[in-house]
Order: C-alpha cells, then sequence, then structure tokens
C-alpha cells in the first residue's frame, strides 16, 4: 500500500533501530535477510526526526511508536505489539493489528 502511494508509513532513526533489532533477536532473520528486508521498507518510508517526547508506555521503544505517530498526526498505527494495541485508541489515532487494518480497508 505504501509502495503504491495509497498510505504514508513514518520511521525515524529510532524506530529504524528498532525494527533491525527485532528481526534479527527476536526472528532469528540472518544479517543478510535484516539488510535486505530493512532496504526495501526504509525505501516506501518517510523518515520523520523526533520532535515529541512521551512516557504512555512502559517500554520506551512503544513511546518512539506513539511520538512518531502524534508527529506526523497520523490516523493509524498497525502493530502486533499488544502494549500499544491496548492503548487503542490514543489521542484520535486507532491502533490496531495488521488484520483489522487491511479489513478497514476492504469494506
Amino acid at each position: 500500500m505504501a509502495e503504491r502511494g495509497f498510505i504514508d508509513v513514518y520511521t525515524s532513526e529510532p524506530l529504524r533501530v528498532e525494527v533491525e533489532r527485532v528481526l534479527a533477536t527476536k526472528f532469528g532473520w540472518a544479517r543478510s535477510r535484516v539488510a535486505s528486508t530493512a532496504d526495501y521498507l526504509w525505501s516506501v518510508t518517510r523518515w520523520l526526526e523526533p520532535t515529541s517526547q512521551l512516557t504512555n508506555c512502559t517500554d520506551p521503544d512503544d513511546n518512539r511508536v506513539l511520538e512518531r505517530a502524534v508527529d506526523a498526526r497520523a490516523e493509524w498505527i498497525v502493530t502486533g505489539d499488544r502494549h500499544l494495541l491496548l492503548l487503542d485508541p490514543f489521542r484520535e489515532i486507532r491502533i490496531v493489528t495488521v488484520r483489522d487494518f487491511l479489513a478497514a480497508f476492504q469494506r
């Protein structure tokens, strides 16, 4: 959807680091797979330097996601993170799973 211009995906350096770390450690991906996936992902992503500082989650990495969404004036956060999902909605930003996000566009 981002590649075709239907949606904008925003990230920042702290989120880039976290995504690549999770792919390597949590999912056990090889360094080459992380690199090729990250290259593609970042090519369809808009970079947004952090300006907000939030502490709504106990996990600082989750706060970085909320900050980017607020800074980007996002309508959605699409995640599998259960801590973030519990905050739905957050400042009028919907926080949903991939399944729920895609279902919203199929209606």
